[in-house]
């Protein structure tokens, strides 16, 4: 999760384990456990590439109900 602005997800990366070891296979993944940073999140990245990367727009369309869409925006 990357936090934005008073502590708001601005991106929520998921990979799941099928992916990573798709990656690992493609020798583009090094090790089972990947340790996140910020550039995999791009398109270059592993989880960019592998995995599924949402934005705040997709965020907040998912949270609408239950005011939890209201605690994300601005």
């Amino acid at each position: 999760m990357e936090l934005g602005e008073h502590y708001t997800p601005d991106r929520i990366e998921l990979l799941t384990l099928e992916q990573q070891q798709q990656a690992l296979d493609a020798g583009f993944a090094k090790t089972e456990t990947p340790v996140v940073s910020l550039t995999m999140l791009g398109a270059k990245g592993l989880i960019g590439r592998y995995g599924r990367v949402y934005d705040r727009e997709e965020l907040l369309s998912i949270l609408v109900d239950g005011g939890q869409a209201a605690f994300l925006s601005d």
